[in-house]
């Protein structure tokens, strides 16, 4: 038995395509959310002028705006994580 099936969260045929994609996520470790720039940085360790650095380059998280602020979503964050673990293992 996976993951997936210990937790109830496999997706079926009968379920919506954004039910079988949060379904996915959940088994993940994805939590709905959004952090600031700040909190970002302090999650994964990295200051912010390097992540101003990752961004002009595009290579930073994708962003939100809500007004004024500035957000990156729990999946934003998680989707640069896969992205730059997979650029480090291709340049290994």
């Amino acid at each position: 038995m996976n993951t997936e099936t210990q937790i109830g969260l496999r997706p079926n045929a009968t379920q919506d395509p954004v039910s079988a994609e949060r379904a996915s996520l959940a088994v993940a470790g994805y939590t709905p959310g959004a952090m600031t720039i700040n909190e970002f940085c302090e999650r994964y360790r990295i200051s912010r002028p390097h992540l101003l650095r990752m961004r002009q380059a595009g290579n930073g998280p994708d962003e939100i705006r809500i007004g004024r602020r500035v957000l990156i979503t729990n999946r934003a964050a998680i989707e640069w994580e896969r992205r730059i673990e997979a650029q480090s293992a291709g340049n290994r």
